[in-house]
C-alpha cells in the first residue's frame, strides 16, 4: 500500500499536463519535450479561415464523415476511457480548432512523445501521443474520437478520451479551454 503522500505525488504527476503559451496565437502546433521537459510549441499551420470552417462543416453534414466502429475499435484496446469537464465550449471555436486538426491528420505521424494541439479562440483541439511507440493519426480516428466524447461528455462540454493499443501505444484527443493543462504529462510550457 502506497502512502498517501506518495499517491499524492504520482497523481500530481499525472495531472500536471502542459499549457499553451498565453500569447499563442490562433494555429496548429506540434509539441516536444526538450531534456528539461520543457514544451516546445511549433506552428505546423495558420488557423482555417471562416469561409473553410464553413466548407468543411457543409461537406461533413452533406457526406458524414466515416468513423471506426467503436466495437473493434475497443477490442484492440486495452485500456480506454473517456472523462469529462464541467464547462461548456464556444460552438464556432470548438468547430474551427476541430476541423483545423483533423485537416493536419489526413493522415499525419504522431512519434513517441509527440502532441498536436489547434486553437481556435478559446477552444483548443488535441491528439497527444502519452506512450513510447508512434501511430499514424487518420481523420476518421479524430472523428470518432470527438463524437465518442460528445456522446459521454453532452453538446459542445469539454472533454478527453485517453486509450491504449498494444501495450505501448497510447494517445489523448480532448477539447477544453485554451488555458486547460492537458495531455497528462510534461512541465508547463
Amino acid at each position: 500500500m502506497h502512502s498517501p503522500a506518495l499517491l499524492l505525488l504520482l497523481l500530481s504527476g499525472l495531472v500536471a499536463g502542459f499549457t499553451i503559451p498565453a500569447d499563442q496565437p490562433d494555429g496548429v502546433y506540434g509539441v516536444t519535450f526538450d531534456n528539461d521537459g520543457k514544451a516546445i510549441h511549433t506552428l505546423i499551420g495558420p488557423p482555417l479561415n471562416q469561409t473553410e470552417v464553413a466548407q468543411l462543416l457543409a461537406a461533413r453534414a452533406a457526406a458524414p464523415e466515416p468513423m471506426i466502429p467503436s466495437a473493434s475499435r475497443i477490442h484492440a484496446r486495452q485500456k480506454d476511457a473517456t472523462y469529462c469537464g464541467n464547462y461548456g465550449l464556444d460552438h464556432a471555436s470548438t468547430d474551427a480548432a476541430v476541423e483545423a486538426l483533423k485537416f493536419h491528420c489526413q493522415p499525419g505521424a504522431v512519434n513517441a512523445g509527440m502532441d498536436f494541439y489547434s486553437i481556435s479562440g478559446s477552444t483548443v483541439a488535441y491528439i497527444c501521443n502519452i506512450g513510447k511507440k508512434g501511430w499514424v493519426c487518420q481523420r476518421s480516428d479524430l472523428t470518432s474520437d470527438y463524437a465518442h466524447i460528445t456522446d459521454v461528455c453532452g453538446w459542445y462540454m469539454s472533454g478527453w478520451r485517453q486509450y491504449w493499443r498494444d501495450g505501448d501505444t497510447g494517445a489523448q484527443t480532448g477539447y477544453e479551454d485554451r488555458n486547460a493543462n492537458f495531455c497528462d504529462r510534461g512541465i508547463d510550457g
